[in-house]
């Protein structure tokens, strides 16, 4: 290899380590904000931690649109009994 060869070579390896520097410094923020945000450690535990979340939201909207669907119901009863 030629001298400008090495020279770029260098260049490049130097440039690869600080991103690969850059990045995990970045993987560790987001690790801790994991940790600090939804007490998980780890992007698993955290997709785990959305499922489990996710089935919550599901069940609380399934009861809400059922309460909706009753209370609908009861006002058109309400209504019905009125006009009679």
């Amino acid at each position: 290899m030629q001298e400008t060869e090495l020279l770029e070579l260098k260049k490049e390896i130097t440039e690869a380590s600080g991103k690969a520097a850059e990045l995990k410094g970045q993987r560790t923020l987001l690790t801790t904000q994991l940790k600090e945000k939804w007490g998980v450690t780890a992007p698993k535990e955290g997709k785990a931690k959305l499922e489990t979340m996710q089935t919550s939201i599901d069940e609380k909207d399934a009861e809400i649109k059922k309460k909706t669907e009753e209370l609908e119901t009861q006002l058109q009863d309400e209504e019905h009994n009125k006009t009679d």
